[in-house]
């Protein structure tokens, strides 16, 4: 019911877009990201969507994963493009504002299959490194977006086997829309808090260290580079030409 989620879910087909520096990928997702935000030319978007899709085919990962990723953002997409059409929104605008989204969705989509977990928290680890001018502990704020990492599919995993439980003795959520609130959500953030706790217990009892080094990531390559330079110099030439 919930297995579409795709987020946390490292797939290895070991494809080009595997071997790329996991900092770059992060860091060109946010690059990427503000380059469609800022840009409202159909065309440009267009030519963004095959280059997505290009990519997706490089990664050799199935288009299903990916159909997926956007068919948990449907109701999103489906109510941006109505509050348009409400709003009085140019045609061109509306297809202009869902191609962003569904962008954005595949992109961070694309970087979550192709890269590990523990690569994408050291990347993150690496991007946050100038807080600690401010006195920041990154490795706090990188150790809470890991748990949160691992949590999601422990959360999911819970509300699927409540529901396949209630449903086989019969609960029909249909006629009572309460009993989501009472069997499902209740239930499942009792489990979480109980979870957070074993896990607490457990770092503590392996004195896990909040700060302790991490692990070298790969080196950056002349196409990791380039790759940064393209999506720098696309966004100031947008903005430049305010296309």
């Amino acid at each position: 019911m919930l297995n579409n989620i795709t987020l946390s879910r490292y797939q290895d087909t070991n494809s080009f877009l595997h071997k790329l520096n996991p900092l770059q990928k992060l860091i060109s997702l946010i690059l990427f990201i503000i380059l469609s935000m800022i840009t409202n030319n159909l065309y440009l978007h267009l030519n963004y969507l095959l280059i997505i899709i290009l990519l997706i085919v490089i990664s050799k990962i199935s288009f299903k994963e990916y159909l997926y990723s956007l068919r948990t953002m449907l109701y999103l997409i489906l109510g941006i493009f109505l509050i348009n059409i409400l709003l009085k929104v140019e045609l061109e605008d509306n297809i202009i504002s869902l191609l962003k989204i569904i962008e954005t969705i595949l992109a961070s989509t694309l970087i979550t299959l192709t890269t590990k977990e523990n690569d994408t928290i050291n990347a993150l680890i690496y991007l946050l490194y100038p807080l600690k001018i401010f006195k920041i502990n990154i490795y706090v704020l990188a150790g809470i977006f890991s748990m949160t990492l691992k949590f999601i599919p422990c959360i999911i995993d819970s509300i699927n086997k409540i529901i396949l439980t209630l449903k086989a003795r019969g609960v029909n959520f249909k006629k009572n829309r309460i009993l989501i609130l009472k069997t499902i959500i209740i239930p499942t953030f009792n489990l979480t808090l109980k979870r957070a706790d074993d896990l607490a217990l457990s770092m503590e009892v392996r004195q896990y260290n909040i700060n302790k080094k991490i692990t070298k990531l790969k080196k950056w390559k002349l196409i990791d580079i380039i790759i940064v330079i393209i999506l720098i110099i696309q966004i100031i030439e947008v903005t430049i030409c305010d296309i």
